[in-house]
């Protein structure tokens, strides 16, 4: 079914970029095609181009016919742009003019996909806000962000609440259960990871006793790190970690743990060798879920490192949920829906 915008119209889309590459090409060709899928009517030059066709008269349409334009920037996209050269240059023309007749509208959408934002972004459009895209491993978190800009919808998550507790009889008939997810230094990733499955946990009304953890091997701080924290606080708009404390792991809440996710193979050798009884019981955390690899410690990197991290944290434990539960020997109905 083809999406609608407000007005109840079929909402159609232009992309402009730059042919960087044969895999950035692909990229693009991938993007409007999941857009095609998603019932957006995507206008592209490898769509609707024929040989003999004229190419400005085709992109001056393109621009003002669309509802939503597309800008897929990139280094290479930068320096046409303003340098006005090719096509790229010719469509930045016309969309500058679009963003000066009317700088309120929200009909541009810058889309980051290579490069940091100075590098990458128009001179023009670096007062703009832009959707990041840098990321293939969260792609599918960002293109479904990215229907919502197109259809208008508010992409701002609600903040979670405090995940409730159940009630007396409740916890009479549920053993209370302890998922720790364990990383180096305890202020970045376990943290991030805490917050991430007690949202999910909120927004899937799942009513179990569950109590999520994080603990480091070795305490590197006293407090959360700033990277961590702005993530977070970009992801559900609230600073929720600010009253987390980091603490370093024992043997009591290793011993207490139903299931200890550790954020990579190197940090999990680590862990058994202090306690070897946690072996059943301890899995590397993009094993568990069924990826493979590990969680790259974000630690001294820039903001934009952390956010990729608990996006991407976030996808694995959104997607593998269901899995999560049931290793906690959890039945929930809400679960599966």
């Amino acid at each position: 079914m083809a999406k609608m915008n407000n007005e109840g119209k079929t909402i159609s889309v232009f992309i402009s970029y730059s042919w960087d590459d044969e895999r950035h090409k692909k990229w693009v060709l991938n993007l409007a095609n999941r857009l095609n899928d998603s019932g957006i009517y995507v206008i592209l030059d490898r769509f609707d181009l024929n040989p003999g066709d004229p190419i400005t008269h085709f992109m001056e349409n393109s621009v003002n016919q669309a509802d939503k334009v597309l800008l897929v920037m990139t280094p290479n996209y930068k320096e046409k742009a303003d340098n006005r050269i090719g096509g790229v240059g010719y469509e930045y023309s016309m969309i500058i003019q679009e963003l000066y007749e009317r700088p309120e509208n929200k009909k541009i959408i810058p889309i980051r996909r290579n490069g940091k934002y100075d590098e990458c972004a128009p001179n023009f459009l670096k007062q703009y806000f832009s959707h990041d895209m840098t990321n293939d491993a969260t792609f599918e978190t960002d293109f479904d962000y990215l229907l919502r800009i197109i259809k208008g919808e508010d992409i701002r998550p609600v903040s979670p609440q405090p995940v409730q507790s159940p009630t007396n009889s409740e916890y009479e008939l549920q053993e209370e259960k302890l998922l720790l997810y364990v990383s180096l230094g305890g202020t970045c990733r376990d943290p991030m990871a805490v917050i991430i499955t007690q949202a999910l946990m909120r927004n899937q009304k799942v009513n179990i006793n569950l109590n999520v953890k994080g603990r480091g091997l070795y305490l590197t701080d006293l407090e959360v790190s700033n990277g961590a924290r702005s993530a977070i606080k970009r992801i559900y708009k609230g600073d929720l970690l600010s009253s987390y404390k980091p603490e370093k792991i024992t043997k009591e809440i290793c011993d207490k743990a139903d299931l200890i996710l550790v954020m990579s193979g190197w940090e999990l050798s680590r862990l058994l060798e202090r306690y070897p009884d946690a072996k059943n019981k301890s899995h590397v955390f993009k094993e568990f879920f069924g990826f493979e690899g590990d969680i790259d410690d974000p630690f001294g990197e820039g903001k934009k490192i952390y956010l990729n991290c608990a996006n991407e944290m976030r996808e694995i434990i959104t997607a593998g949920f269901e899995r999560l539960t049931k290793a906690l020997g959890v039945e929930n109905d809400n679960v599966s829906q």
